[in-house]
């Protein structure tokens, strides 16, 4: 318990980004891990009180009186560090780099909200800037919330790869498009670092494999110690940002996959995984890709795991309890959900699941041996491309009453495969449901 994340032990934060994500438990213990060790070379030099929160904040024996009312600009903040979350489509590497984004960054200046007013009027300079609204408690709702729907965050600055990828429709772009277009992701980076100077941020990259060669070797460089600052050029000169207080979270679907994969095979399953092979196999992957050692910049590298079944079949009923906690007590009193529609939504006839077997298995053998994991292709991916869901969801907002003393409850007719929406009376014990309407599945 001697490791603390936002103020929580390894454990309950664990439970606390881990409900959502119920395989990636050893990819949140070693981001709490990374982020508790972050400034711990400030803290042996400078007084914990001159140190900023992103440093001093995830331990309990330096937590900071919260009445301090120290400027911003007079604290020290930690280094830029760096972690890559790898792993295949849909497994949360998103959901996982916003969650932990919103908790670090709860922190920041709460002690001193003029300071943040200030660099927030600046932001209408800067239009392309991800920058976010403050105030939202750390409940798993609202951690849910934001890494689902996407929720602004205050000093969060997120970037597509493929915006800015050096490929286009599988040609190569000629050099003129390629710097314009590493350029433009340049200044929107420096930029965002710049309104945040003495706040700390967040820079989410999705999709790495994907990302300007040039500018991500400034970064590697920055993450290593060997500078401290990125730059961009105009035609006044040279523009330039200290990367002190930055958390780069990278994401990658391709490199890394390859080695998880493989491990699982190796260790015939996920509970056969050993934690130092999975990270070092990762690791030696992500470096194959590149020429500059990339992986061993990172101060963290987070494997997450491919979703079964039940991981797919538990975030479809956290997509029915989000939907009826957003409507409850003006839609219907609760929502509740037959086991028999979740089960059936979530097998193979409306996800697409892959068996993955021993390497050395023949296609014979796949007949009569069991598959060490059956996975969903897409992931989580799969309920958000899912048309059944869209349908339901739509129509449940858009094409029922509303009844806000009544428990509305969804059933599927197994004869007729149709989903039924029907109401009941939450003290008629006789469960009597009152049709209101069906949909084809």
């Amino acid at each position: 318990n001697s490791i603390i994340f936002e103020g929580l032990s390894i454990d309950e934060a664990i439970n606390q980004f881990g409900a959502q994500l119920p395989p990636q438990s050893l990819a949140v213990k070693l981001i709490a891990e990374g982020i508790n060790s972050w400034g711990r070379d400030i803290l042996a030099s400078a007084s914990a009180p001159l140190v900023h929160l992103l440093a001093t904040g995830w331990r309990s024996d330096n937590k900071r009186n919260s009445n301090d009312k120290i400027p911003s600009s007079e604290l020290i903040l930690p280094p830029a560090t760096g972690m890559l979350l790898v792993g295949p489509e849909g497994v949360g590497k998103l959901h996982l780099s916003r969650s932990v984004a919103h908790v670090l960054l709860d922190h920041c200046a709460a002690f001193d909200q003029n300071e943040l007013l200030n660099h927030q009027r600046h932001r209408e300079d800067f239009p392309s800037c991800s920058d976010y609204s403050r105030g939202i408690t750390c409940s798993g709702t609202t951690l849910q919330s934001i890494a689902t729907v996407g929720s602004s965050l205050d000093g969060v600055l997120e970037i597509l790869a493929e915006d800015y990828a050096h490929l286009a429709n599988n040609d190569i772009i000629d050099q003129g498009d390629e710097d314009e277009r590493s350029s433009r992701v340049r200044r929107r980076i420096v930029e965002h670092i710049r309104i945040r100077e003495s706040l700390g941020s967040v820079i989410i990259i999705q999709h790495i494999e994907n990302f300007p060669i040039s500018l991500l070797s400034d970064i590697t460089k920055v993450l290593s110690g060997k500078s401290y600052t990125l730059s961009y050029n105009t035609s006044e000169g040279t523009v330039e940002a200290t990367c002190n207080g930055v958390l780069f979270l990278f994401t990658s679907r391709k490199w890394g996959s390859r080695s998880i994969f493989r491990q699982i095979q190796m260790k015939d399953g996920i509970t056969g995984l050993h934690r130092e092979h999975l990270i070092s196999s990762v690791r030696r992957e992500v470096n194959s890709h590149t020429d500059m050692q990339f992986s061993n910049h990172f101060s963290i590298i987070a494997p997450l795991l491919p979703l079964q079944r039940q991981d797919i079949n538990s975030l479809l009923i956290s997509k029915f309890d989000q939907l009826d906690r957003t409507l409850r007590g003006t839609q219907w009193k609760r929502l509740e959900i037959s086991n028999d529609a979740i089960n059936l939504f979530v097998d193979e006839d409306h996800v697409e699941y892959f068996d993955l077997f021993r390497k050395d298995t023949t296609n014979s053998d796949k007949k009569s041996d069991k598959a060490l994991l059956t996975f969903s292709v897409s992931g989580a991916m799969t309920l958000d491309q899912n048309s059944w869901w869209k349908a339901l969801s739509n129509k449940i907002v858009d094409g029922t009453r509303r009844r806000p003393n009544d428990v509305a409850f969804i059933d599927i007719d197994k004869e007729s495969h149709e989903t039924v929406f029907c109401w009941m009376d939450d003290n008629d014990v006789s469960d009597h449901c009152k049709e209101e309407w069906r949909l084809l599945i």
